[in-house]
């Protein structure tokens, strides 16, 4: 070990997820720019792994990771600091802790709400998705709907009131069930209400967090949730507006137009998540080539087909089969291609 005069310690901190420690021998509390540099996390508890936090400060022998959006960024560590450190502090807004729990593994990273100094869109308030291992529960949370889920908290401003977060919880090696719930870092707002729609099991949660979500399904895909905060009455018209815009089973529609040439458009629905793959097959059922085959986000989608094989050839008129599959599901529909 080394030894330190006990005065305010600076480390500084490289661009993407640091790994850093205290060198004091007793608790410290840590400053840093909440814009730019997220909270202080640490792996694992004595029965499980996962990730706990964000912390505001030090335990000595501890191992914290901690992110910074630039390389000129740096975290202070106080040693005689009485004071609440300013990281993370709000004076106004709500902030909701997310607690993800199975046997083996567990999250209690992941954080959303309010701030009077964030932005609607992303900013520094938002943390990056952590690292995860070979064994894992992770909840991640999509800020600007683009499937990616790439976050593990996200705070927006209190310009707006109501608002809707898209979740996702994955595991793997995990065999549950998982258990979500929450608790806000301060007092319950007042008129706050928040549901959670439960979008694989097609139903609602309309007092979360005083009532649990309890998972029992294989989450290798992810598990899809929304969160609709707000109140009262745009909290459960918004909650059900969101059930009834999800697909109650898979689909795959006629083709359009048909008869066609060259281009023609395949509409389908997924209730769920779910790895799906788009074939086409001639009469002799030899495959000509495979439009999808990727892992897809519950909802309506649309695909298009130019006629051609899976080497960029035209192919000859005639009538031709679609198939969506899925690890359960098959659907087919006929298409006729008149040059």
């Amino acid at each position: 070990g080394i030894s330190v005069p006990l005065v305010n310690y600076t480390i500084k901190l490289r661009k993407g997820w640091n790994m850093i420690g205290s060198p004091f021998a007793f608790p410290v509390t840590a400053d840093y720019n909440p814009e730019t540099v997220s909270g202080l996390y640490l792996y694992g508890d004595p029965d499980r792994d996962g990730w706990r936090g964000p912390f505001n400060g030090l335990v000595p022998w501890a191992g914290y990771t901690i992110h910074s959006k630039t390389d000129n960024d740096s975290i202070v560590l106080k040693p005689f600091d009485e004071q609440e450190s300013a990281s993370r502090s709000v004076s106004s807004g709500w902030s909701l802790k997310l607690f993800a729990d199975g046997q083996k593994y567990f999250d209690h990273s992941s954080y959303l709400g309010r701030n009077e100094f964030a932005q609607e869109d992303i900013d520094g308030y938002d943390t990056p998705k952590l690292p995860s291992l070979n064994g894992y529960i992770i909840v991640s949370i999509d800020l600007d709907q683009s499937g990616r889920f790439g976050y593990s908290s996200d705070i927006r401003s209190l310009e707006e009131y109501n608002g809707v977060w898209s979740l996702s919880i994955g595991a793997n090696n995990e065999p549950g069930p998982i258990i979500l719930s929450g608790s806000f870092s301060d007092a319950w707002p007042d008129n706050l209400h928040i549901a959670v729609v439960d979008i694989p099991e097609h139903s609602i949660i309309d007092d979360f967090p005083n009532r649990n979500l309890n998972i029992n399904k294989n989450l290798n895909m992810g598990y899809d949730l929304k969160l609709v905060a707000g109140d009262e009455v745009y909290v459960r018209e918004m909650a059900e507006k969101i059930l009834s815009d999800i697909p109650k089973e898979y689909s795959l529609s006629q083709n359009y137009p048909n008869p066609f040439n060259p281009l023609t458009h395949l509409d389908f629905a997924l209730p769920l998540r779910s790895r799906i793959e788009i074939t086409i097959y001639n009469m002799l059922g030899q495959e000509v080539t495979t439009l999808v085959n990727r892992e897809l986000d519950y909802g309506h989608h649309s695909v298009a087909w130019h006629g051609k094989n899976q080497f960029g050839k035209p192919v000859a008129s005639g009538v031709y089969l679609a198939k969506l599959q899925t690890s359960s599901v098959i659907k087919t529909r006929k298409m006729i291609l008149l040059k």
